[in-house]
């Protein structure tokens, strides 16, 4: 797929999503730009259908000001997801993305994003540690070997 294409397709999703309602097109643009030249967009694609998208970059602390401004580069063990976008009928894309995102950022010990706010509750952060052992099996990168005692008859 061409590359201009692709980053419409992203726009358009995005723009529908709603995310940040406050926020106008044209910043929209210009961050999701941004960041698709650091390599912090991360795409589903069903064929030449773009079917979800997010954006993830690994910072050292929390800050809120990431709400509104991009680091220059990503360093750190955080991986901050400041939007999630995907069409209605492949929710179950954003938990593969998700995935995609942990495997591609190994030794992630928390991961923060940012939830909707909807008509029931509030624009909120979350903050999910993830276990230390999910970080053990990312940075090692071996497969998991199962020990069994021998079976005697």
């Amino acid at each position: 797929m061409i590359e201009q294409k692709l980053l419409e397709q992203i726009c358009d999703l995005v723009l529908a999503s709603d995310i940040y309602p406050e926020q106008m097109p044209l910043e929209w643009m210009s961050r999701l730009v941004q960041m698709h030249h650091q390599r912090w967009l991360y795409c589903s694609m069903k064929g030449e259908d773009l079917v979800a998208v997010g954006g993830a970059y690994r910072i050292k602390s929390w800050d809120e000001s990431y709400l509104y401004n991009l680091p220059e580069s990503e360093d750190g063990d955080i991986l901050f997801i400041p939007f999630v976008a995907a069409k209605r009928e492949h929710k179950t894309a954003l938990l593969r993305l998700l995935r995609f995102c942990l495997k591609d950022n190994p030794g992630i010990r928390e991961i923060i994003y940012f939830k909707k706010q909807t008509p029931h509750n509030r624009q909120e952060i979350i903050r999910h540690p993830l276990p230390s052992y999910t970080r053990k099996v990312q940075l090692s990168r071996r497969p998991r070997i199962a020990i069994r005692e021998p079976v005697y008859s």
